[in-house]
């Protein structure tokens, strides 16, 4: 009886940054507050603890709950029996539990803050942006951009980087850059909650192809994206990033069982809020990624 009781008080009591959690048998439930006590898993619910067992949760739950409880240890003062919701008012938790979709898409949940005409047309700035909101830093992206030598009407983006840098240096945050894509790297940083912006080949016609994926899938939710070891499919990989071939984007989460990334470019349109690629492709196409985290 407790058992059902507390998916049912779950699931009443969810929020914007809700996760979708499946217990041992199967059931599902939802929370979206909670921490990692030793070997059970605290839900907060309408401001009370709800203990469970982790052990009854399913084995990749397990594997994310102690994951994510690495880098939320326990405090000496948190007891569950007077530990309370955070205030309305307060400043927001530096970083989001991210949610899991019943697909097994799973994925951060970022905010697209209200920019200029000129932020939103530069990737790189307008991400920075959403990074900025994300974590609550409350800093002058424009001002930090411009430092950079970002120009509006320019069309060069090799500020970006330094950009990056001091945005993450100003929220007193941290980013991590790396020329090669990982997939488990992906997949650790998302259970996290740190947001990633890639750069990687472009073109229009292969972001028209990622676009009418994501209509074909939500048609069909068994639709395939073509397989990565057709020859006739990697010729249409864009390898050639020089020049106008390439992009900044944002990796948003990942889809372990499908093995794809996922990506928005939210300022571009309601089609690229979200679309995928195998992490195949992405392997190929990707040259550099920056992940952004709290200090």
């Amino acid at each position: 009886m407790r058992a059902c009781l507390l998916v049912f008080i779950i699931i009443v009591a969810t929020s914007a940054f809700a996760r979708t959690w499946k217990s041992a048998e199967g059931r599902s439930l939802e929370a979206s507050e909670w921490r990692v006590e030793g070997d059970r898993i605290v839900f907060m619910v309408q401001g009370k603890p709800v203990p469970y067992d982790l052990a009854k949760l399913s084995a990749e739950d397990q594997a994310f709950a102690r994951e994510w409880a690495k880098d939320h240890p326990p405090t000496s003062s948190t007891k569950p029996a007077t530990a309370q919701p955070a205030a309305a008012g307060k400043p927001k938790p530096k970083g989001h539990a991210p949610v899991k979709l019943p697909n097994g898409d799973v994925l951060i949940e970022l905010p697209r803050p209200a920019v200029s005409d000129d932020v939103a047309s530069w990737n790189g700035v307008a991400f920075g942006a959403i990074v900025n909101d994300y974590f609550d830093w409350k800093i002058d992206v424009v001002e930090i951009a411009k430092k950079n030598k970002w120009e509006p009407t320019s069309d060069h983006w090799d500020f970006e980087a330094d950009f990056y840098r001091d945005l993450a240096r100003a929220g007193k945050g941290k980013v991590a850059f790396t020329e090669v894509f990982d997939f488990d790297d992906l997949v650790r940083q998302i259970n996290r909650g740190h947001p990633m912006i890639h750069w990687r080949g472009w073109s229009e016609t292969r972001e028209q192809k990622y676009i009418d994926f994501e209509k074909q899938l939500k048609a069909d939710p068994k639709a395939q994206l073509p397989s990565a070891n057709d020859p006739k499919e990697k010729k249409l990989w864009i390898t050639d990033h020089s020049g106008s071939g390439a992009i900044s984007c944002l990796t948003i989460g990942y889809n372990k069982e499908r093995g794809e990334v996922l990506m928005s470019s939210p300022y571009w349109g309601e089609d690229l809020k979200l679309f995928r690629m195998r992490k195949e492709e992405m392997k190929a196409i990707g040259y550099g990624f920056f992940t952004f985290e709290p200090k």
